[in-house]
């Protein structure tokens, strides 16, 4: 049983490996496109700047947005290779991991030793905690609660009820194993102590913070903004100087805005430390 199991998981990790080989070299033919649009931009400016007539510079300034709109388009597409890259790598590791405690090898995830207690009437003698004990083999828990519970379910006695009704937990759990294993995969470099600050953030004061978002001008003016600013800069090649001072007197104004929700947005961005992308990984 133990072979077959090993088998599927070995199966499964080079599929993985296969994957994040061909994902490595996806963002590498990304980051080469990304730096012939660069190129390719500079060489549109020197169009634009040396153009000796109308047609020719506006021929420039459209040329000037292609690069543009492209690199965003592949920037968006890179960013979601990479993510893919770093999911498949932890979910790597994972079965990488389970295939190491199936061969006697140590597990990678915390071995409990933060619940050792010398005077439990049990769980020293029976090495329940700690590195070789029970904790350290069946523990895959990276969440400060789910350490926590694990350690309250082995550290204290239950009766045959309990007892049956945790196998038919576990016996539901293996029809869901796959997705157990990608949301570990999820977890692998979660920072717990970040995780519980944003939990206390999301108990807190976060809803007074985010109060300023409700704003109907504002939410308005932040989806209108990216077509009014194309805009634009269409017109700008198009009209000239007129326009362009336009767009001063918007960017300008940008700039107020900001700088007046400029203290929501810090508390907002600090009240997580940066790390709101974690909540992400929960959605």
């Amino acid at each position: 049983m133990l072979n077959t199991v090993e088998n599927k998981y070995q199966l499964i990790v080079k599929q993985l490996s296969e994957q994040i080989a061909s994902l490595k070299k996806q963002i590498n033919k990304f980051s080469i496109l990304r730096l012939s649009l660069l190129l390719a931009e500079v060489v549109f400016f020197i169009f634009f700047v040396s153009a000796k007539s109308d047609l020719s510079t506006t021929i420039g300034g459209v040329l000037l947005l292609l690069p543009i709109a492209v690199f965003i388009i592949v920037v968006k597409k890179q960013t979601k290779i990479d993510n893919l890259l770093t999911e498949r790598e932890n979910l790597l590791w994972v079965y990488e991991n389970e295939i190491a405690v199936l061969n006697n090898k140590p597990n990678g995830y915390n071995s409990g030793a933060d619940f050792e207690d010398e005077l439990h009437p049990y769980t020293a003698d029976l090495d329940i905690f700690g590195q070789f004990s029970l904790y350290a083999l069946i523990n895959r828990n990276v969440t400060k609660l789910g350490k926590i519970k694990l350690a309250e379910s082995l550290a204290k006695p239950i009766f045959k009820p309990e007892i049956l009704a945790r196998q038919e937990a576990v016996k539901e759990v293996l029809t869901y194993l796959d997705d157990t294993f990608s949301f570990r995969a999820k977890l692998k470099n979660h920072d717990v102590e970040k995780i519980e600050q944003i939990k206390k953030r999301l108990n807190g004061s976060l809803a007074s913070h985010l109060a300023f978002t409700k704003n109907v001008l504002l939410r308005t003016y932040v989806k209108a903004l990216p077509f009014l600013m194309v805009a634009i800069f269409v017109a700008g090649f198009v009209f000239g100087d007129v326009v362009w001072g336009v767009l001063g007197i918007l960017l300008f104004a940008h700039a107020g805005i900001t700088f007046y929700f400029s203290k929501q947005i810090n508390q907002v961005y600090h009240g997580f430390s940066g790390g709101a992308n974690l909540l992400a990984d929960y959605a």
